[in-house]
């Protein structure tokens, strides 16, 4: 402190002004967390932009996090170790997170799958149908799961999704919500094929990999997009496919492999065909008699369409 010409003047410690000449105000008090003061559905939001596996670990930042979680929409895990033990850990984990949380729309698992874990499946099943989870996702490499009968009747369904899992129903399928279905690597025999084609409101329809079926009867005018993709060769298996309503239609097919004969397809206004599945070495087999003929035959039943994509190894044929 310094007296001058009668006045007091308090000499101020540079460091609190700023470089603009005004006063610093000091704060004894530590910055806000303004993220856990956020009402929940805002940090929900948040959390929706993040995966599953992120999602859970914030249950550990505070007290006031540990539950928000649960709160979520969407369960997306996978897991791609063939370790028994990280398998058993996920499996324990996807079994909490469908009793904890119970407003999701979407559940989608990855695994690695063993029949043992049958009952745990079927218990995740079990959970997302009793909370009318309208998305389903079930990939299951390995062993074939076989889709519990609980499944067939649930109306609530919009959209599912089946890799390895076979389908048996014992009676009607009573999926009276779903418009997208996509199946990969499993038989369907004929009668299955006429009850999935049977849902009223089916718009698409994605078959990788199947077989066991000779023919699509789509009666539906819903269903207006169908994928049909065979990488694998199945042998001479021939599938006749009368379609009247079809607007898209895709066709990845081993060119030694399945065959299909389109009937009444005059509907069909986008097209999409494609060969695969043989070496430099094999390339006579596209220009062979029988590989000709058949497409000629699905040129001619697609004379129709508005747009024709052709890839590589069908144009060289």
């Amino acid at each position: 402190m310094a007296k001058l010409r009668g006045c007091t003047c308090i000499l101020a410690d540079s460091d609190d002004y700023n470089t603009n000449g005004h006063k610093r105000v000091k704060s004894n008090t530590t910055p806000d967390d303004r993220l856990s003061a956020l009402p929940d559905f805002l940090i929900l939001h948040i959390l929706s932009f993040l995966s599953t596996e992120e999602v859970v670990k914030t249950c550990l930042l505070s007290k006031r996090w540990q539950f928000i979680w649960t709160g979520i929409s969407k369960v997306d895990l996978s897991v791609h170790s063939s370790d028994p033990a990280k398998i058993r850990r996920f499996v324990d984990l996807v079994g909490r997170m469908v009793v904890m949380c119970r407003g999701l729309n979407k559940f989608a698992v990855n695994l690695n799958y063993e029949k043992c874990f049958a009952s745990n499946v079927d218990f995740w099943v079990e959970c997302v149908v009793k909370n009318k989870v309208k998305d389903i996702t079930l990939i299951c490499r390995g062993d074939d799961y076989e889709l519990p009968q609980m499944l067939y009747s649930y109306s609530s369904l919009t959209n599912l999704t089946l890799y390895s899992c076979d389908l048996a129903p014992r009676g009607a399928i009573e999926w009276g919500s779903l418009k997208s279905l996509s199946i990969e690597g499993v038989k369907l025999l004929d009668c299955v094929m006429e009850k999935i084609l049977g849902c009223p409101v089916l718009e698409i329809l994605n078959l990788q990999e199947c077989w066991g079926f000779d023919c699509l009867n789509i009666c539906s005018p819903n269903l207006t997009t169908l994928v049909l993709v065979d990488f694998e060769d199945f042998g001479n298996e021939f599938v006749e496919i009368l379609a009247p309503y079809l607007l898209d239609l895709s066709i990845t097919e081993h060119v030694k492999g399945m065959r299909f004969g389109l009937k009444n397809v005059s509907s069909v206004v986008r097209a999409n065909l494609e060969f695969v599945g043989l070496a430099n070495d094999e390339r006579d087999v596209y220009t062979s008699p029988n590989t000709m003929i058949y497409i000629n035959q699905l040129f001619q039943s697609l004379q129709s369409v508005k747009e024709l994509e052709l890839g590589l190894q069908c144009i060289e044929v």
